[in-house]
């Protein structure tokens, strides 16, 4: 039932939702290990905590199965971690990609499910949208900060240069829609890099 007492004119303080982007070994992970009580979900292939010290990890998520599986156990399991930090986009995609291919009817690749035009790149959005909702909840009922650390390279067009969050066609966009804070990390070598 809707009922004016229900209505509020409160300010909601919500814990950050970060996307965090930068080139290799910058200090994405060394940054991100500065958040309050960060627990790192690293993704195959991604090395950047295997130095850091005291900081809360659970073993390298080998599939997308295993990175949904931390994630609904964070949610539903007490623990003394503040923040969450996916270690990162860039090598969770390919996790992501075979996990769709198997759901749509066991496809070779992303680009033939259903026989290509783009649509497992579509189809690939559940599953993003998945990551995205579970981090989502921490945030919201846990009022845990999420950070998705991820990768950017350079793109060159004509006369000009971009820098590009390394994800596959149209993705950067779907996943960090909306984010509350979007950072750089930069070396003397990469020159300056904008926020994306």
């Amino acid at each position: 039932m809707y009922d004016l007492s229900q209505i509020s004119n409160e300010a909601v303080v919500r814990a950050p939702r970060i996307v965090l982007l930068g080139g290799a070994k910058v200090g994405k992970s060394t940054f991100a290990a500065g958040a309050p009580a960060p627990v790192f979900l690293p993704i195959k292939r991604e090395e950047g905590i295997d130095a850091l010290k005291d900081v809360g990890r659970v073993p390298v998520c080998n599939s997308f199965e295993d990175v949904c599986g931390w994630l609904d156990f964070l949610i539903n399991s007490e623990h003394p971690y503040k923040t969450v930090v996916i270690d990162s986009s860039s090598t969770l995609e390919p996790l992501i990609h075979d996990y769709t291919c198997r759901r749509c009817d066991n496809a070779s690749s992303i680009a033939t499910v259903y026989k290509g035009f783009n649509k497992g790149y579509d189809e690939a959005l559940r599953e993003w949208r998945m990551v995205t909702d579970y981090l989502d909840v921490l945030r919201n009922h846990r009022s845990m900060t999420t950070i998705l650390i991820g990768h950017v390279g350079r793109e060159y067009g004509g006369d000009h240069q971009s820098i590009v969050w390394l994800l596959g066609e149209r993705r950067s966009s779907d996943s960090c829609d909306p984010v509350r804070g979007s950072f750089s990390v930069a070396s003397r070598s990469m020159g300056y890099l904008p926020s994306l």
